[in-house]
C-alpha cells in the first residue's frame, strides 16, 4: 500500500507535465494523455485519503447487552393417577348400606 500512496502524487505531476507540454506544443495526444493521467493521479490520492480517515476514525465500542438472567423452569409434579376404589359404607348402629351421611333406614349420622 504504501507503493500506491507515493504514485498518486507521481501520476499527477506527469499529467501535468505532459497536458503542459501538449498545450505548448500543441499536441492533442500529449494533450490527452496528460489529462488522463491527471484525473488518475487526483483518483488515487482521493482513495487514499478516504482509506486514512476512515482507519483514523474511532470505532465505536461494542456495549454488552444485559440479559437477565435464566428463571428455572417449573417441572410439573406427576399426580399419582386417581384410585376409585368403591367404598361401601355401613351404618355403625343396624348395619344398613349407607349411601350419604346418614342411614337411611335408622336416621343415624355415619362417620
Amino acid at each position: 500500500m504504501p507503493q500506491q500512496q507515493e504514485q498518486g502524487p507521481c501520476i499527477l505531476v506527469v499529467g501535468i507535465v505532459l497536458g503542459v507540454l501538449g498545450f505548448a506544443f500543441n499536441v492533442w495526444f500529449l494533450m490527452g494523455i496528460g489529462g488522463f493521467l491527471f484525473i488518475i493521479g487526483i483518483c488515487i490520492i482521493i482513495q487514499e485519503a478516504n482509506k486514512v480517515k476512515t482507519e483514523s476514525a474511532p470505532q465505536p465500542v461494542a456495549q454488552p447487552v444485559a440479559q437477565p438472567a435464566p428463571q428455572p423452569v417449573a417441572q410439573p409434579v406427576p399426580q399419582p393417577a386417581p384410585q376409585h376404589r368403591l367404598e361401601q359404607k355401613f351404618c355403625p348402629h343396624c348395619g344398613a348400606k349407607a349411601s350419604g351421611d346418614i342411614c337411611s333406614d335408622c336416621g343415624s349420622p355415619i362417620d
